[in-house]
């Protein structure tokens, strides 16, 4: 039977070392993956970045707002938005693409290199030869915040894209899910004490170098691992050979002996460290192993839930993608397992295309972006909030210097016999070997408010933007992402999605989920279509207006009226439309019998007055031919030479 810790009580009068010595080393930068740090830049959100017609300008707040582009397959969806693409690009945000179709990755690569951002691609494949590899469970372990409930939450959001349309739901999938994340929390919580706790006490010398500590795995492998296992019945715990065959049961070993050097050394961490090995090692030996092994079949059938969560990021080609890799750290000049990509390259300006498109590779192609698109959304909301951490710090640096100030002006106010004979004020500060002149004073004060509408600005404004480029929105859509679109303008995210129709949609999250992300996202682009919904939708966002309408009748004589035959004509205003659902199915799809030319109703948001009104009346064009350089041949020339082929 498993016996509980006991939790000293003086942990926090008795110290006995530095707490800091036990934080794990953060991730050195890779050598040639990163451009290096831009000069300082701000982003105005008043900046324009696409004119879409007379008076109507797509600005950078708009941007952060998001789009969304709903069009039938050929309408012009994705080429419609190369101008929003070419201007993301060279107002350099950071990019996020998730590629649904083959020949996404080569057209981003292409829309780079006409920005002038080549050297800003980070292209990731499932090619052996790809450099680029992102350990995103170890990543996400390490970050602030983390705690194993969100971890499991994380593995369970990321994963459920795949089990859409495969039947469950009821009390029963209540009590797998249930039953697969407690075995997933107290697996994780043991990861932690003993691969990195165990891992960092055994480096530091603060347990003995001989102690053995489970080799380099991916976290998820070790997690897999950690479970099958386990100890299936008490006496596996007595047993030499059942624990020396174990990483489960090596691990409890390593785990107790890191909880008891917590409670030997008290510190800040001790409480929770050895509470956490109490109620993990409880799980595994009073409730996984209870007697002799209780129902096996449950067991196993909690075990294949579970499995089901981890199976695909353990084996094929995900499991390639988010793996570290054995290579050389430039800054230690020792070989070591690394990231060769993170998150934190977007804030850097880098441009990730995740290119295992879904139509090629399916299932691993459509986890992989869901992958991407959750760490990446992370990272933004915990950069979210050391930004606010920095206005706050900004603020009341301010107040303080503003209070100083403000004591200083109110202290000379008083006239002096030097201001009444000489007509010059002076006033000797607080704390000041000498006297100042008032004008000296004042000015300090206008400088103290200037380095302060200085600093609030580039705090505010100079976070860079970072742009979610999802075509086929639908395969990679999770109901987290109603959450971040939500709060995305204050994290600076400028989302993108593009899909065909609203039933796509209803799909993949379900009605009331997409009905929420639409709305968030705030602009709206609504390409030729032949979807009854998707239309009528389209047509009630776009709104209507009052017309007046003309009636006429025709009145016959009467004997009991008197009256003449004759024509009444009456006035009535009735509610209309802007735009018909019929008329999106008459919207050009571009291609040389269109010139190029690809026409959208827009809806952009915090627009009023004409402007808006512009909009609602008639189609927005966009060209085909942004950033492509073409020559005007002579029709004459150009029949020759198709004549010279054979056309």
């Amino acid at each position: 039977m498993h016996q509980p810790l006991h939790i000293p009580e003086n942990l926090a009068e008795n110290p006995v070392f530095k707490p800091e010595l036990l934080i794990p080393p953060t991730l050195p930068k890779v050598a040639g993956e990163a451009s290096g740090k831009r000069k300082p830049q701000l982003w105005d959100p008043e900046q324009v970045l696409v004119e879409l017609c007379n008076g109507v300008n797509f600005k950078l707040r708009n941007a952060y707002e998001g789009i969304m582009v709903l069009g039938q397959t050929g309408a012009g969806k994705t080429t419609s938005m190369r101008a929003h693409y070419r201007s993301y690009l060279r107002a350099d945000m950071g990019m996020l693409v998730l590629c649904a179709k083959t020949e996404e990755g080569s057209d981003w690569e292409r829309f780079a290199a006409e920005a002038g951002r080549s050297h800003d691609v980070i292209r990731i494949t499932v090619d052996a030869d790809c450099p680029y590899r992102f350990d995103f469970f170890a990543h996400e372990m390490t970050q602030v915040g983390n705690s194993t409930m969100a971890l499991v939450a994380m593995l369970q959001e990321i994963t459920a894209v795949l089990r859409r349309g495969k039947g469950g739901g009821g009390s029963n999938d209540e009590f797998w899910v249930a039953s697969s994340n407690t075995l997933l929390k107290n697996t994780i919580d043991l990861y932690k004490l003993a691969v990195i706790d165990g891992k960092t006490l055994v480096e530091q010398g603060c347990l003995p170098a001989d102690t053995w500590v489970p080799p380099y795995n991916s976290p998820i492998l070790t997690i897999m691992e950690l479970i099958t296992s386990a100890a299936s019945r008490s006496s596996d715990f007595d047993d030499r050979k059942t624990v020396e065959a174990s990483l489960n049961l090596k691990c409890l070993d390593l785990a107790e002996k890191v909880a008891k050097w917590y409670k030997a050394n008290p510190c800040k961490e001790s409480k929770e460290k050895i509470q956490t090995y109490n109620l993990t090692a409880s799980f595994w030996h009073n409730q996984w192993a209870k007697g002799d092994g209780g129902d096996t079949k449950l067991k196993d059938s909690i075990i294949a839930f579970a499995r089901s969560t981890l199976d695909i990021l353990e084996r094929g080609e995900v499991a390639n993608l988010f793996q570290k890799v054995y290579k050389l750290n430039p800054t230690t000049q020792e070989m070591e397992w690394m990231d060769t990509v993170r998150p934190e390259m977007l804030d850097e300006g880098k441009i990730i295309i995740v290119d295992v498109p879904k139509l090629e590779w399916m299932e691993p192609g459509q986890l992989a972006g869901c992958i991407w698109k959750y760490v990446a959304q992370r990272f933004l909301e915990r950069r979210s909030a050391r930004t606010r951490k920095e206005v706050d710090i900004v603020e009341r640096r301010h107040e303080l210097a503003k209070k100083q100030s403000v004591q200083a002006l109110r202290a000379c106010q008083a006239p002096n016999w030097f201001e009444r004979t000489f007509g010059h004020a002076l006033i000797k500060l607080p704390g000041a070997a000498k006297w100042f002149p008032y004008a000296e004073v004042e000015w300090e004060a206008a400088m103290v408010e200037a380095r302060y509408l200085r600093d609030l600005k580039m705090a505010k404004y100079g976070v860079r933007p970072v742009a979610f480029i999802i075509d086929e929105c639908q395969h990679f859509l999770t109901k987290r992402d109603v959450e971040f679109q939500a709060t995305a303008r204050s994290e600076g995210a400028c989302v993108i999605m593009l899909t065909q129709t609203v039933a796509a949609l209803g799909e993949s999250v379900g009605q009331e989920t997409w009905e929420s992300m639409i709305s968030n996202l705030t602009n709206k682009v609504f390409c030729n279509n032949s979807h009854p919904a998707t239309n009528k939708y389209a047509s009630d966002i776009i709104g209507s207006h009052y017309v007046k309408v003309k009636t006429e009748g025709q009145n016959r004589a009467s004997a009991i009226s008197l009256k003449l035959p004759g024509v009444n004509v009456s006035y009535t205003k009735q509610l209309k439309p802007w735009v018909e659902p019929s008329a999106f199915m008459d919207l050009k799809t571009g291609g040389e019998a269109n010139n190029c030319i690809v026409e959208a109703y827009c809806v952009i948001g915090a627009k009023s007055g004409t402007a808006s009104n512009v909009l609602k009346r008639k189609p927005v064009r966009f060209s085909q031919n942004i950033g492509q350089k073409t020559y005007n041949f002579s029709k004459k020339l150009l029949t020759r030479a198709k004549a010279e082929l054979g056309q």
